[in-house]
């Protein structure tokens, strides 16, 4: 239709420019979106899929860049486990919950025992039954131009894109990628064979450790997956033939391999160059964003702790408090895990003379016997499951947890020194660069923390004024920058640009031509 149709479909939605009309066109339905785009004359939505799975840490940062790209005409299919559909669906976003529950799957102690005795392969064969022939069957009916994936979620993403030569992006929320700059310092599998030996600096040792880890950990995926999926298909109805063809195919340590070294589609690295600067040997095609992240009017309601009134009367009452907490952790650590880690808070609160502010829905006097420390927790701590960090830790004098990726911004960017006290993988990256930056403190894990140097950690971080204005003045910049818009640009310009005049598959063919033979 012409330009009158637009017009009328543009008063009809209260648009007042065709920018508006796109924003409320990609806030409808599919179907009545088609149907007014067509009338408008605009272009009707850019479908991809976001395939993002783990715990609620690895999920949440990815709803800002989704929602982001639905307001500049993207429709975006989420696809996560079933325990955050409802959290995902909470944002207005369409969501399946395809994945296995993860904190279900990880409270199984006994299957998770077992599982773990083949380290990686086992536990990816756990998470990952029962999943591919949904996955593919509902990526086969939305039928999306491409594909985004974190780095929990290798394998399927990679396996559909390759079947029907699709873009597959890998958004990441750590410095995953290999680098000749400098060791990783993630805490992975080989970790015990690097423990005690010094970093001489070498380039060469660098690349060798990032490059030999990477290749360990595809490999344990592709073991864990395929074994999954055979499992799969000897249980249940056979996935059509062009499935298990592509599957046996597809490879994790490929992709990283190849498609890592010459990438022919954007790869996201949703953190800050503040931290660790960039490395001079990524590619072009690696756009180091900023950190994605909700922001504090989106933090409301149950999914954030639904405490906000007793939670801001305690706040006000006092001096700042310490916020404490493990994040997703928290629900799936060990009980003996648990007790040993928000008594040990208590206790370093206590000693120190600070208010604290803990994650944990366990009440205190099920976890100690210790009256002393019951009653000083009734006065100074307030206790709840979970908190709304963007309005909660510019209020706060320093912020003891876990460092996961989104957790790490949200101290950062509040400004206050953050004690960071890893329990596995990347978490032990964070932790270093907090420590190298002078950004906070480094304590155990939680099984293991002692009140001791917490105590000391936190004398650290609220008596340390080197400490607390270096992280105040990164936090202020880290503030200004938009990592959702900066990864929206970047796709949006490969996306419109590259892949929609055909020059993204001449370049496939060029660099990958495996990938063009895929049945």
């Amino acid at each position: 239709m012409g330009a009158g149709a637009s017009t009328d479909v543009q008063k009809a939605l209260g648009a007042a420019s065709e920018e508006d009309l796109r924003k409320s066109l990609a806030a409808l339905d599919p179907e009545t979106h088609a149907k007014l785009a067509g009338a408008a004359g605009v272009a009707g939505p850019i479908k991809c899929v976001f395939y993002c799975e783990g715990t609620r840490g690895d999920v949440q940062p990815y709803v800002d860049l989704i929602q982001r790209l639905q307001t500049v005409g993207y429709q975006v299919l989420t696809v996560t486990n079933a325990n955050h559909v409802d959290f995902v669906k909470s944002f207005g976003l369409e969501v399946l919950g395809l994945c296995k529950d993860v904190h279900a799957t990880m409270g199984d102690k006994e299957k998770m025992d077992e599982a773990s005795k083949t380290g990686i392969a086992g536990i990816t064969q756990l998470f990952y039954e029962g999943v591919h022939i949904p996955f593919w069957k509902a990526l086969d009916a939305f039928q999306p131009e491409f594909l985004m994936f974190g780095p929990t979620g290798l394998f399927l993403p990679l396996a559909w894109a390759e079947a029907n030569k699709v873009p597959a992006i890998l958004v990441l929320l750590q410095e995953f990628l290999p680098t000749r700059d400098r060791p990783p310092k993630w805490r992975t599998p080989l970790a015990p064979l690097y423990d005690g030996v010094t970093d001489t600096g070498d380039q060469r040792w660098a690349a060798w450790r990032h490059w030999y880890e990477h290749v360990l950990i595809g490999a344990q995926y592709d073991v864990g997956i395929k074994a999954a999926i055979a499992e799969d298909e000897s249980t249940s109805v056979k996935s059509p033939a062009v499935i298990g063809r592509t599957l046996k195919k597809c490879s994790c340590v490929d992709y990283l391999m190849k498609v890592i070294t010459k990438p022919t589609s954007p790869i996201i690295v949703a953190n800050s160059e503040l931290l660790y600067g960039r490395p001079s040997d990524y590619a072009d095609q690696v756009h180091i964003t900023g950190f994605l992240g909700l922001g504090s009017l989106q933090q409301v309601g149950d999914h954030f702790g639904g405490c906000s009134k007793p939670l801001a009367a305690f706040v006000d009452a006092g001096k700042p408090p310490i916020y404490a907490g493990w994040g997703s952790w928290t629900e799936t650590i060990s009980m003996d895990a648990l007790k040993n880690a928000v008594t040990a808070v208590v206790a370093a609160l206590k000693a120190t003379g600070q208010r604290g502010v803990v994650q944990c829905g366990v009440d205190l006097s099920e976890m100690t016997e210790d009256q002393e420390l019951i009653a000083y927790a009734a006065d100074n701590v307030f206790f709840a499951k979970k908190f709304p960090h963007e309005w909660l830790f510019p209020k706060c004098s320093a912020a003891l947890h876990h460092g996961g990726a989104g957790t790490i911004a949200a101290s950062i960017k509040a400004g206050i020194p953050t004690i960071v006290s890893p329990c596995m993988g990347d978490q032990h990256l964070w932790a270093a660069w907090i420590n190298e930056r002078g950004l906070g403190a480094v304590v155990n894990g939680p099984t293991s923390v002692t009140s001791t140097e917490l105590s000391e950690a936190i004398k650290k971080c609220t008596e340390d004024k080197t400490i607390q204005s270096t992280v105040a003045t990164v936090g202020a910049k880290m503030r200004l920058e938009d990592g959702a818009g900066n990864a929206v640009t970047a796709i949006d310009q490969f996306v419109k640009g590259t892949l929609r005049t055909g020059e993204w598959m001449q370049e496939l063919d060029r660099n990958h031509p495996k990938f063009k033979t895929m049945p």
